[in-house]
């Protein structure tokens, strides 16, 4: 869903309020992968 644009121009988002140990920092870091090779070098 992070790669969706609303109609604002705003980029869509998801919450994760999993527990600890399930993987959240592995997910957020995956996205900062993908986001960095597509270009999109901005926090």
């Amino acid at each position: 869903r992070h790669a969706q644009h609303l109609s604002s121009g705003a980029r869509a988002g998801f919450f994760m309020g999993d527990g600890a140990g399930v993987g959240k920092g592995r997910t957020i870091a995956g996205l900062i992968w993908e986001n960095w090779h597509h270009g999109r070098h901005k926090a």
